[in-house]
């Protein structure tokens, strides 16, 4: 009735009204509820009996069990030290170990228990070897894409739990109080200030974004420019997740200042865009964040490389500068061609009936031209193939120029063009694990006379 959504929207008032709720007023409330210090060493309070189930046979063991796997995790990862999990132990150790400390503060009524009371002794003492991994796993993270909000809050975390797992082990109060307190302080230390959560890693990725583009020797003298020579792949991909997550955590206004040449005249074009699509309704409302990157990326001529001879990945994959934008394929010359047909991979597992249609097998390298549901030409793609491998060093790009994935093949009295958005091709250095990845995208169009 008052329009109030783009208020709500421009400002995130669920957003914040959630964080105040649950930061603020759900603790306040919770601990309105905790019987005095008196009345708890008096055994003076009631007892929920729900409650009590709860931490005694649910929560207690669980932590427990999970800590036995958790180590047993552990001991794999260090006898198997090359194959160090990415990004996996962090979370692992701060969400239970932070789960494990709540239940530490409500298992304390239910001390006359014996299996509560020795997981009230020797909880603290189990925790440090897991933040000693934590930091570890973190520290390998930081040193290769350096700090973002997610790192920070698993340091600050790890921080926090280290605090608190000494001053369990080595106090003798034992004070309930010392984790909501140093947690609150923590918090309010890290919300504001050039070191909050969100100004210090936001500076740092922008800091090391001007790094990288003058090591890459994009920008000189104020001026950056598009690449001139082929990146070292961890160079051109930290650019790229530099640039990402910059505009994804400040509203793309650091990166619309910072690359106002390469943005210039693409808000018209986008807007166009908008407005010829019928589905829109209203206002304009600007480019995301996600075109406004794309945008930068294609003028810069960068793209993310997901690693050169990848051996967890079954195929290397590549996809045409704006796949999903038409004008990269259109207007094309049909002169002489009388079919246009779908292009499938052999792995969409689709039936078509008597259509007639191409489908590429990644693992024989070969198209084979479907007509009433049987096989009626095969054709090698292996020649295809190779060209891409060698001018893209067998690195999964979704940022190929078009016109190298337009290619013309003969067979017989047959000619066939194929006109591919996305393409994948096997990986000469694939080697199957337990991680392995067989995801292939392929799709496009083909014209054939």
């Amino acid at each position: 009735m008052f329009d109030l959504s783009s208020f709500v929207s421009d400002y995130k008032i669920y957003a914040n009204w959630a964080v105040i709720s649950l930061a603020l007023i759900a603790p306040l409330y919770c601990l309105t509820q905790f019987s005095r210090v008196a009345d708890i060493e008096k055994r003076n309070y009631d007892i929920n009996k729900f409650f009590s189930f709860l931490i005694r046979f649910i929560a207690t063991p669980f932590i427990v069990l999970y800590f036995v796997i958790l180590y047993a995790y552990s001991a794999k990862v260090l006898l198997n030290f090359q194959d160090w999990p990415k990004g996996m132990i962090s979370w692992m150790v701060v969400g239970f170990s932070t789960f494990g400390y709540l239940t530490y503060i409500f298992s304390k009524p239910y001390e006359d228990s014996s299996i509560i009371a020795l997981f009230r002794k020797f909880f603290p003492f189990v925790v440090p070897a897991q933040i000693l991994m934590l930091a570890y796993a973190i520290y390998l993270r930081i040193a290769q894409y350096d700090l973002t909000m997610n790192r920070y809050f698993v340091v600050i975390f790890g921080v926090w739990l280290a605090i608190i797992s000494l001053y369990y082990i080595v106090s003798k109060r034992k004070s309930l109080t010392v984790i909501a307190a140093s947690l609150t302080a923590i918090a309010l230390i890290i919300s504001v200030g050039p070191w909050s959560v969100y100004r210090l890693p936001l500076t740092r990725q922008y800091n090391f974004l001007i790094e990288n583009l003058t090591t890459a020797g994009m920008l000189q003298d104020g001026v950056i420019s598009k690449k001139t020579q082929q990146l070292d792949v961890s160079l051109e991909n930290n650019i790229y997740s530099e640039i990402q997550y910059i505009c994804g955590y400040s509203r793309c206004e650091k990166i619309k200042t910072l690359f106002a040449q390469q943005l210039a005249g693409a808000e018209e074009k986008y807007r166009k865009t908008w407005e010829e699509n019928d589905y829109n309704t209203g206002e304009y409302p600007g480019m995301n964040s996600w075109e406004i990157v794309n945008e930068v990326a294609t003028t810069l001529d960068i793209s993310y490389r997901y690693g050169e001879f990848d051996t967890s990945n079954k195929y290397i994959s590549l996809g045409g500068k704006n796949s999903f934008n038409e004008t990269a394929i259109f207007p094309l010359d049909t002169t002489g061609y009388t079919t246009v047909l779908r292009i499938y991979n052999k792995t969409d597992q689709i039936e078509l009936g008597k259509k007639q249609y191409i489908m590429i097998d990644p693992d024989t390298e070969t198209l084979i031209l479907y007509n009433s549901g049987t096989s009626e030409k095969s054709i090698s793609l292996k020649e295809f193939n190779e060209a891409l491998r060698a001018k893209y060093r067998n690195i999964s790009n979704m940022n190929v120029e078009p016109s190298d994935l337009v290619t013309t093949l003969q067979s017989g009295n047959i000619t066939i063009k194929l006109i591919l958005q996305n393409y994948g091709y096997l990986n000469s250095a694939y080697t199957k694990t337990d991680n392995t990845n067989e995801y292939v995208g392929i799709s496009g169009y083909a014209l054939m006379k």
